[in-house]
């Protein structure tokens, strides 16, 4: 009797104490729903329902290290049927449940008791170390974070497995804390900047409630820490309101989950148990798929707001654009010379041809927020290479699965793909899918892959000639080595053509890249004889201390752990030399778009650095996992701009453009056939005409000229920006159009 009472009598009982909380809770929220940003509530509530995901893998390996391998299924609707009943009064109910359900499965009730104790360790530990970033915060002081380490450190100092067990703990209660800030963040501003703080903030919460006993489940106790909590960034009633609102989503996930658990649990669909066994013998590319999902609607929401707010500009998003929209109506790689005011080819700057063939996209969408979308869509795909060519490597997929991850991470492809766009970025990606198909000996794809990276940029044709030296050292067969020569010399020879004479001759003098190696001679050839055969100056040059910290901050992501694997190294050497041994230092800042070519190298010597220390180091391998993710998290922290890190790049965000839409209204109404001058961050937004000159360039020339006074990079001064306004307001020959803020837009009488 007692046992069926255990079952869906108790289980009925537990939604009546759920009806209870969401009806008592519901009616202190003052709020509309057409407050909530559904957006971000949909992502809070799948975030919440990884956490369940990972605690019931974290229950089924605890089960699994006792010999028992119950399946997912099976594991995730008895876990969460029982933790539904520790909504009943008693503290009890969800451990006598949990004993009650599994003993079912021939599991020991003995066994179960003893796992749930050692899944009650976890939860605290991991939950005390995503805790860490708030101890400044809650206790104004770092002194827990001592025992919180001795405490962590003994428990896997006992044994090596629980590494994993406290891996997938640590990945739960991030996911915890952040659908948390996400769930609240949907009705209440929280500053994305101290989102780490927060989320942190949201787990100490969690292991308050859970480890007291007052009440059941911690209920009133969480919420009040949480209160306490948020009344230093926001007001102590929308505070009340924030911890309320986002456990009775929480509590709402849950039954989610619980629903769909027993559901694909209990279904006997053929069909659907047909997707089901898929998803589980295909899980590795699932959590992959959306895992690229995220990262391109974070990605492409940052770029759009970037552009919205007149974070872009015609360095370089506007030049891109430009050229795009002219070849789209026929003016094949045409746009208003950035430095000039004549209508020039693009290859006066860039041999970047791949922005021909991005010009039928614009018969779809004629916008930039179109090459923002793309630029992030397509560096996400490079995650997927990432995956296939560290799955062809190592016999887990995990790994590969991880290094994709690492992948989406990395500071340098992040920052990369928010600096505007520039059609060398693609190359990233197109990079690894040519040395993908290279290893799998796809000699089509791998040519098809390396041509449109080389279209990217004309320094590409380096590593693409490198690419195909290698196919000729490793080649089986006489028409792999005639394939690999042929593409060594051509690709060497295009690179050599397009800077020593297609863009000389495009723009009237030499390249004017070539100023960056002054030091070296004044020509494509000087430079690479002295680069060669004086290499002491180029080691030294190298050595500067500028030049080591790029390098370092290249590799702190993967933990330095390409190192191990050096060769390989040796395709991204022309990029190496092209940003350590340039006068200009933009070129050695992970900030923008320079290393676009390093990375991919980066990532592939990484997998095999990988490979070797497990091959020589075994022991020492099973650790590697922990230590690249400790590395990455860290990096991203550091260097990233991520929401959270220490030194985001969230201003689109946190500071938009009060007047944004009326500007953006007004530049939308001056007519095509107007030539028009405008500030830089305006640039971007007119670039879809013949003549746009970038003040103070064709200032006397243009038909309007435009103002927007609020960038400390204004050239060639912002001050002298709003001279030249004063100026043209005195001036007879001009007309004040509009003026709002620091918006300012004249008309040439």
């Amino acid at each position: 009797m007692f046992k069926l009472f255990l079952g869906w009598p108790i289980t009925i009982l537990s939604f009546f104490f759920i009806y209870r909380i969401f009806s008592e809770k519901t009616n202190t929220l003052s709020f509309s729903f057409s407050d909530i940003n559904f957006i971000l509530l949909a992502t809070s509530i799948f975030c919440f329902f990884l956490y369940f995901s990972l605690r019931v893998i974290l229950w089924q390996r605890l089960l699994s290290l006792k010999n028992h391998h119950a399946p997912f299924l099976a594991t995730a609707f008895y876990w969460s049927s029982s933790e539904i009943k520790r909504f009943v009064p008693g503290n009890i109910w969800s451990s006598i449940a949990r004993i009650h359900h599994f003993s079912k499965k021939e599991i020991g009730k003995k066994e179960i008791f003893f796992s749930i104790i050692e899944e009650a360790k976890i939860v605290v530990i991991s939950s005390l170390i995503i805790s860490i970033f708030s101890f400044s915060f809650v206790f104004s002081t770092l002194l827990p974070l001592f025992p919180t380490v001795i405490i962590a450190g003994f428990y896997l100092y006992r044994n090596p497995k629980n590494w994993v067990l406290l891996g997938y703990g640590i990945l739960a209660f991030f996911c915890f804390g952040l659908g948390t800030y996400l769930s609240i963040a949907s009705i209440i501003s929280l500053s994305p900047y101290y989102i780490t703080t927060f989320v942190s903030f949201f787990s100490f919460c969690y292991i308050v409630g859970y480890l007291s006993f007052v009440v059941p489940m911690g209920l009133g106790v969480r919420e009040t820490v949480m209160t306490i909590g948020l009344s230093r960034f926001i007001t102590e009633s929308s505070a009340a309101i924030a911890s309320v609102y986002t456990r009775v989503i929480l509590i709402f996930a849950e039954v989610l989950f619980f629903g769909f658990s027993f559901f694909l649990y209990k279904t006997k669909d053929d069909y659907t148990k047909k997707i089901i066994n898929s998803i589980q013998k295909h899980w590795h590319i699932i959590v992959l798929i959306i895992g690229i999902f995220f990262y391109i609607l974070y990605f492409s929401s940052a770029s759009i707001a970037r552009y919205d707010n007149f974070y872009t500009g015609r360095f370089d998003l506007g030049n891109m654009d430009q050229t795009v929209w002219n070849t789209s109506r026929g003016r094949i790689f045409q746009l208003t010379d950035p430095d000039g005011t004549q209508i020039v080819s693009r290859l006066a700057y860039h041999a970047d041809f791949i922005l021909i063939f991005l010009a039928p996209f614009y018969k779809i969408w004629s916008d930039p927020r179109l090459l923002l979308v793309m630029q992030t869509a397509v560096l996400a795909c490079g995650a997927i290479l990432i995956y296939l060519i560290a799955a062809q490597i190592f016999s887990k997929k995990s790994f590969g699965l991880l290094f994709a991850f690492l992948y989406l991470f990395n500071p340098h492809i992040q920052h990369a793909n928010l600096y505007d766009f520039h059609a060398v970025t693609l190359a990233t990606t197109l990079i690894l899918s040519a040395f993908y198909f290279l290893q799998k000996k796809k000699l089509v794809f791998f040519v098809l892959s390396s041509i449109l990276a080389g279209l990217t940029k004309e320094n590409v044709w380096l590593v693409i000639s490198l690419l195909g030296g290698y196919l000729f050292i490793r080649a089986n067969k006489n028409r792999e080595r005639y394939l690999g020569a042929t593409i060594f010399v051509v690709s060497m020879m295009l690179f050599y053509y397009l800077v020593s004479t297609a863009i000389p001759n495009a723009r009237g003098t030499q390249h004017f890249a070539i100023s960056y190696y002054a030091d070296f001679g004044n020509s494509p050839s000087s430079i690479i004889t002295n680069i060669l055969f004086s290499p002491l100056k180029t080691i030294l040059t190298i050595l500067q201390p500028d030049r080591v910290i790029y390098i370092f901050q290249l590799f702190f992501s993967t933990g330095f752990l390409a190192f191990f694997s050096p060769l390989l190294l040796l395709f991204a050497a022309p990029d190496f030399a092209i940003n350590l041994l340039s006068n200009n230092s933009q070129l050695r800042q992970i900030y923008y778009h320079y290393s676009a070519l390093i990375t991919p190298f980066i990532f592939i010597s990484s997998i095999y650095g990988v490979k070797n220390i497990q091959t020589r180091f075994p022991k020492i391998a099973r650790f590697i996992p922990f230590y690249l993710v400790a590395a990455t998290i860290y990096a991203a922290y550091q260097l990233g701009p991520f929401p959270g890190s220490n030194n985001p790049n969230i201003a689109m965000f946190t500071t938009p453009l009060q007047d944004r839409e009326i500007i953006t209204s007004y530049l939308a109404r001056i007519k095509k056939r107007y030539s028009v001058a405008a500030t830089n961050n305006l640039g971007s937004h007119l670039s879809r005409r013949q003549l746009v000159y970038t003040i103070p360039m064709g200032i006397d020339r243009a038909d309007i000229l435009v103002f927007l006074l609020n960038d400390p990079f204004a050239q060639p001064s912002l001050a002298a920006q709003k001279k030249m306004v004063d100026d043209l307001k005195k001036n007879k020959h001009y007309i004040l159009l509009f003026e709002k803020g620091d918006f300012v837009a004249f008309q040439k009488k």
